[in-house]
């Protein structure tokens, strides 16, 4: 099948080409965050502020740097002729363009929203931009369309996933286990929720790599290691006693209708996360036998130090959760679902 694949260059975007093409796919893909110019790759933001840098702040600028990118996107349709579009959240994508695609090439187009719907400015984009979607993948529980409407006239649940390929088990030299091993590691946006946790596990022999200007509590600087990338990400997940897991929701009065990534991730190193507790993870996992979760800041704490004291125990934990991981939480198995659903509607 001739898939355009509208994606993030990260990891993830990687991944998912990849897998595709294993799956016997012809695959195209397209950056949906950076333009090119003059044969160079310039991300959005970082065009706006060179061409435009007095008026940065003003919604003109990055109607400009998007019109761009969206003409890129309709000349590779025309050169592609692509049979399904999947796009993977695609806040940079008009509804112009996903109109333009339809008229031109009759392709299905599908959105995998990678984002929480209860995520600010999520509600807003999905209202108005699935209803040119034949298909609308969330990872949230089919519940969040209580609260958010999405008018695809196709919606279904799909979650996050792994990539064994990138996400295993490696070796470490010394010198990797010192700088990346800890007891406790936080990988990830320090929100402020996320920030009133961490500071309570201060003497836990923290450690913590995120975006910089997410970091400004002075209390927390110190357990700062800067930001991972994608290799370095594997390493933490590998050395780390225990991957702490905090949905950005943990601790508000707002139902919690996702897992995010680490909680497939993670075990796939056959490292061991600890994650707060919703629904949706109970119906991944067993809890307490593939996966440890808690409901509370002081369970969480009292659970690290149960773990941290038990490590037969965490080791068994963490060899079930690979196993899990490895055979029903991978990208190919959503791709192959996702397949599945598109062919059960008879459109593909």
């Amino acid at each position: 099948m001739n898939i355009l694949l509208v994606d993030y260059p990260n990891q993830d975007g990687k991944s998912h080409k990849e897998i595709l093409q294993q799956m016997g796919h012809e695959v195209t893909f397209f950056d949906c965050v950076t333009i090119p110019i003059n044969k160079k790759i310039v991300p959005v933001k970082e065009l706006i502020k060179k061409f435009i840098p007095q008026i940065v702040k003003i919604p003109l600028a990055v109607k400009l740097a998007k019109d761009k990118l969206n003409f890129s996107l309709r000349e590779i349709v025309n050169e592609y002729r692509p049979e399904i579009v999947i796009v993977f959240k695609g806040t940079n994508i008009t509804s112009e363009t996903l109109k333009y695609i339809k008229s031109k090439t009759g392709a299905k187009l599908l959105n995998w929203y990678g984002d929480s719907l209860i995520s600010g400015g999520a509600k807003e984009f999905v209202e108005e931009i699935s209803q040119y979607y034949d298909y609308f993948f969330i990872i949230d529980d089919l519940e969040v369309t209580k609260y958010v409407k999405i008018f695809s006239n196709k919606i279904y649940h799909l979650p996050f996933a792994c990539d064994p390929a990138y996400c295993r088990e490696i070796s470490l030299s010394k010198e990797e286990q010192r700088k990346y091993g800890c007891d406790v590691a936080f990988v990830g946006t320090i929100t402020p929720s996320r920030e009133k946790i961490l500071l309570e596990l201060t003497d836990f022999g923290l450690k913590i790599w995120a975006p910089q200007k997410s970091v400004t509590n002075k209390n927390l600087i110190k357990f700062y290691q800067g930001i991972a990338t994608a290799e370095e990400l594997i390493k933490i997940y590998n050395s780390a006693k225990i991957v702490l897991d905090i949905h950005f929701l943990f601790g508000s009065s707002l139902k919690i209708f996702n897992v995010t990534k680490r909680v497939f991730e993670v075990p796939a190193c056959k490292g061991f996360v600890l994650t707060n507790y919703c629904e949706q993870l109970a119906s991944l996992y067993k809890i307490n036998e593939e996966i440890v979760c808690y409901n509370s800041v002081e369970e969480l704490k009292d659970k690290i130090k149960f773990f941290l004291k038990n490590d037969m125990l965490k080791k068994s934990i963490s060899l079930k959760g690979y196993k899990k991981a490895i055979t029903y939480h991978t990208w190919e198995k959503r791709f192959i679902k996702l397949f599945s659903l598109v062919n059960e509607s008879g459109n593909c």
